[in-house]
């Protein structure tokens, strides 16, 4: 399907979003564990433990220890379990696989445990501390076997040791000596002194028995473990804050390794370099402008099945490069900070850019998030904005009041074309033009909107992509003083005509893009405007404002044509959807919302972010969107428009096929598959007609009570939801008693109990049924009126010769037999539902009889208010009647 033929047919299917997968800072301690063949990396978190896969970027699930902070932890060298340590003085053991906690006990330890390290059994784990103890764990028959004591301060590296059947543990201090302990004796057997400063990392090669240990006194040293004798010095005028030794005979960096030892280390300056410690010599460093980081290096991790080196900066980047050519695999970022703006960019819009609270732009795959770092700006970048021409495009401006043009090459790598200076303060907001790629569009908070041509020289190396040129100078052809305050936004309209600006001055203007000259004032909001954005289709502006609301205005008059109104914070984003017919906002109160705007409500609300939303980027197939804010967090949503009408679709074909069936089955008379189905496809009217059906065919219970005990149990729960809800209605409440009462008679108490809403049923049935009996009981006591009343009559004419004796010769004796029925009836109110059930199905019985026998006389039975009005209107002439009676028995 064409793209064309797919926005046409988007035009007429309303988007509905759901989150793809989420994306959030996984790594905010410097502090990392690396699988051996390179597949996991463990993330420390706050409390919890994140397990990232390497090959998709995603974590996979997180360790988490709720409201007890990690501290350090550290992996085991078979790789089975992870050791955490806490600020509450617990160690955890973890099976970081399953994702359950082994193991916790308390460390003993008078404060902090800032390293732990295991031994190569992965039988005893070392704790040391900032008391300056080292403690060492059994963490199979969990008890501390060894508490060392001799260090200085806080306990900075920790190296397990067997050699000859004995196994020794070198720790260093805030002294800066490196002692080792025969676990033995618990004795000191050896102190390496020579490091001013503190020791940052040790390293063991146990094949040459010799030990490396770097410090931040800018110093390697390289120790004999025999004699514990100082066998080479290397100066790296650096301050180092992690070194590793490269395996005898593994080639470094296209080094191949040889008798020499090899150590590769990290530290202030932000780049790798390989030292010969044999030579003292330098012979790998890497360029400082190729290196994608220049923070410090925190730590180094060597993964030797995998051969790839990981390290972790202080700005909380991961990197992974091959071993052998140093070249950067992987990247990723662990913590963003506040995201500001991002935008889809590449062939095939497969990638993402993303300013953060940073210098640097970060560039991801959206398949596998691997991240590219692209660096140029000497501040924050604030905004971001890609050519509808050419995706491979983007513009970025900053807080160093400049903007920068970007190209994304064949391989993914940003390449500076162009910079533009001269703003007098942050430029908060740049856009491309839409048709062409000759201009850009910046706004700053100098109030002024500037416009800038992209120089010949870019627009001819966009044709003939060649080696990276170097960034020309964009010329500004003409600056406006726009607004009274700063420029939050700009925009280019569709055709390259108009500008649009929002600015904090609560108004958003239009200009023409030919001189920057004023065509009209939006005026309206109540508060600063954040975003303006230009229909695709129609003359219309979007504008969003910090006083909550969305307005639409017309670009022929500049009148406001519809208000959106929802979010209760300011609205920092808008963005055109399904060719202008929806909307699509975010806020600071990290609500996305979708509105319709010719319904002019709003449609969908998505409540994954935690803090404010700054960042929206929609792809040109509108498929497929992503949002970033405060919370760091970046969301990837996808449009489940078309699935959800296919899935509903094929809901309603099935739900006719279905309906289709029951019919057919009620046509024949299978009555048990009927009401089977019928339970099924949840239709308590269609139930119970064909309990009314089956009653009315059989005339009696017989055939009911054999369909009731072939239901299984969750059918009959089903059947008793339907039945509270036909009890609630007077019309219908002899058939939900009838099968109440069938249902007490067949199951057992045990079978009720097995009922999964049992509570809930008989809540729903005792009130009601409760009622209905006392419309009964008050039935029966008219009905009771109704035989005094005739008889009555029968007396009359008796007493003229022509009538039989009656039952209630005397008012007295009627009265009693009231005051019993009713005695009667509240005893029976007090028992059982069955027996409750039982004197329902009596007492209509019994007013069927009644009625039977009161259609000689004359008497109309069918509705018990009707018959109750005119028992108590017969009720004052009886008695005047019984005096006239007795009048004439003196007579």
């Amino acid at each position: 399907m064409s793209e064309a033929s797919a926005m046409d047919k988007k035009s007429h299917v309303a988007l509905r979003l759901r989150l793809a997968s989420r994306h959030d800072a996984f790594l905010t301690e410097p502090h990392i564990q690396v699988t051996k063949n390179g597949e996991n990396i463990l993330c420390q978190a706050g409390d919890k433990v994140n397990v990232m896969s390497c090959a998709t970027g995603q974590v996979l699930h997180a360790l988490e220890a709720k409201d007890d902070p990690i501290y350090t932890m550290e992996l085991s060298p078979s790789e089975d379990v992870l050791v955490t340590s806490h600020t509450s003085g617990l160690l955890r053991l973890w099976d970081w696989k399953k994702n359950e906690v082994q193991r916790v006990w308390k460390s003993l330890h008078s404060g902090p445990i800032p390293v732990l390290c295991f031994d190569e059994t992965t039988t005893l784990v070392a704790s040391g501390g900032v008391d300056g103890t080292i403690k060492v764990w059994d963490t199979v028959r969990q008890y501390c076997t060894h508490n060392l004591k001799g260090s200085v301060g806080v306990i900075s590296a920790i190296e397990f040791h067997q050699s000859n059947n004995e196994i020794f543990i070198y720790a260093s201090g805030d002294d800066s000596v490196v002692r080792c302990w025969n676990l033995s004796s618990s004795d000191i057997v050896q102190e390496l002194r020579g490091h001013f400063s503190k020791v940052t990392s040790i390293s063991i090669n146990k094949s040459q028995h010799q030990l490396l240990t770097c410090s931040r006194d800018k110093v390697l040293m390289l120790w004999d473990l025999r004699d514990g004798t100082l066998v080479r010095t290397v100066p790296t005028y650096e301050v180092m804050e992690s070194a590793v030794l490269v395996p005898p005979g593994v080639s470094v960096a296209g080094i191949k390794g040889g008798s020499a030892a090899l150590a590769i280390t990290g530290g202030e300056r932000g780049v790798l370099r390989i030292w010969n410690l044999a030579t003292s010599e330098c012979v790998y460093m890497q360029e400082e402008a190729s290196g994608s980081h220049s923070s410090v290096i925190c730590q180094l991790r060597q993964s030797e099945m995998s051969k790839t080196l990981t390290v972790l900066n202080h700005e909380h980047n991961i990197l992974m490069y091959d071993l052998v050519s140093m070249e950067l695999k992987r990247q990723y970022v662990g913590f963003s900070d506040e995201i500001l703006d991002v935008v889809f960019c590449g062939d095939g819009e497969t990638h993402i850019a993303v300013a953060t609270n940073s210098s640097i732009i970060k560039i991801y795959d959206v398949s596998t998030f691997d991240c590219q770092l692209v660096k140029g700006h000497a501040d924050t970048v604030l905004s971001l904005s890609v050519s509808a021409s050419n995706k491979n495009l983007f513009a970025s401006s900053s807080k160093d009041n400049t903007i920068r043009l970007w190209y994304l090459d064949t391989f993914q790598k940003a390449l500076c074309l162009a910079v533009g200076p001269g703003h007098t303060a942050s430029v908060t907001s740049v856009c491309w033009s839409q048709l062409t790629t000759g201009f850009v569009v910046s706004g700053a908070e100098d109030k002024c909107v500037k416009m800038w041509d992209v120089p010949a020289s870019v627009l001819g190396w966009l044709k003939k992509p060649a080696p990276a040129p170097k960034p020309a100078t964009l010329h500004c052809r003409r600056t406006e003083i726009a607004h009274d305050k700063d420029v939050n936004s700009v925009a280019v309209s569709p055709n390259d005509r108009l500008v649009a600006t929002a600015s904090q001055d609560k108004t958003a203007r239009l200009y023409s893009a030919d001189g920057l000259a004023l065509a009209g004032v939006l005026r309206g909001h109540r508060r600063g405007v954040w975003s303006v954005a230009f229909s695709p289709v129609d003359q219309i502006v979007a504008t969003a404002s910090a006083d909550g609301t969305v307005r639409l205005w017309s670009i022929a008059d500049f009148s406001c044509v519809k208000t959106f109104e929802g979010h209760d914070s300011s609205v920092l984003r808008v963005a055109f959807l399904c060719r202008g017919m929806q909307l699509l906002t975010c806020s600071a109160d990290g609500l996305l919302k979708l509105w319709s705007v010719k319904a002019n409500e709003c449609v969908q609300t998505c409540s994954e972010h935690e803090a404010k939303v700054w960042a929206l980027a929609v792809r040109g197939d509108e498929r497929c969107l992503v949002s970033g804010g405060a919370d760091s967090s970046l969301l990837v949503w996808r449009d489940v428009s078309e699935e959800e009408a296919k899935v509903d679709a094929e809901a309603a074909a099935l739900r006719a096929t279905q309906e289709q069936a029951l019919s057919n089955l009620v046509q024949q008379r299978q009555w048990l598959r009927a009401l089977k189905l019928a339970i099924k496809l949840k239709r308590p009217f269609r139930c119970l007609q064909i309990l009314k059906e089956l009653r009315r065919e059989s005339g009696s219970a017989d055939h009911l009570t054999g369909i009731l005990k072939q239901l299984r149990d969750d059918q009959l729960d089903d059947l008793l939801h339907f039945v509270v809800e036909w009890n609630t209605n007077s019309k219908h409440c002899h058939e939900a008693q009838l099968v109440v009462n069938l249902l007490l008679r067949l199951l057992p108490p045990e079978a009720w109990r097995r009922l999964p809403s049992f509570r809930s049923l008989l809540e729903g049935l005792l009130p009601y049924t409760e009622r209905h009996l006392e419309r009964i009981s008050r039935l029966q006591q008219s009905i009771t009126f109704l035989d005094y009343t005739a008889a009555c009559m029968k007396v009359t004419s008796r007493s003229s010769g022509s009538a039989p004796p009656t039952d209630y010769p005397d008012e007295d004796l009627f009265m009693d037999a009231v005051k019993s029925s009713t005695v009667a009836t509240k005893d029976e109110g007090e028992t059982s539902v069955k027996a409750e059930a039982d004197t329902m199905e009596e007492g209509v019985l019994e007013v069927e009889k009644k009625s039977e026998s009161s259609e000689d006389s004359g008497l109309e039975t069918e509705e018990p208010v009707k018959v109750r009005r005119s028992a108590k209107s017969k009720k004052r002439p009886l008695k005047k009647g019984n005096k006239k009676v007795s009048k004439k028995r003196k007579a």
